[in-house]
């Protein structure tokens, strides 16, 4: 970067195809004109007439359509199923025996 640079300029720093760099620097050389003169008619040329993106949009998704749910099938005489029950609790887990939530190195007051 310059030391002074001048008002209302600022730096731009890209990492271009080494050839294609040498060829537009010789171009300027030939012409005895600056690589920054053909730089901005370049920007101002490509701003001014701009070509088609890069990469073409791509059309949104289609909308996802929930599916109609089935209907449900009647059920079948005699075979009703109870619910499972979750066991009894035996006093043999991890807390059992201890008062009202104590924990194993609480301390009595």
């Amino acid at each position: 970067m310059p030391a002074n640079p001048a008002k209302g300029t600022a730096q731009l720093g890209a990492e271009l195809d080494a050839t294609l760099l040498e060829e537009f620097r010789a171009f300027c050389r030939e012409r005895k004109e600056s690589v920054r003169t053909h730089l901005e008619i370049a920007i101002r040329r490509h701003l001014n007439n701009p070509p088609p993106p890069l990469r073409p949009e791509v059309p949104p998704l289609p909308p996802v359509s929930t599916p109609h749910p089935s209907p449900v099938a009647p059920p079948i005489a005699g075979a009703e199923v109870e619910p499972e029950r979750s066991p009894a609790p035996t006093g043999k887990g991890r807390w059992a025996g201890r008062k009202g939530g104590e924990s194993k190195g609480a301390v009595k007051k």
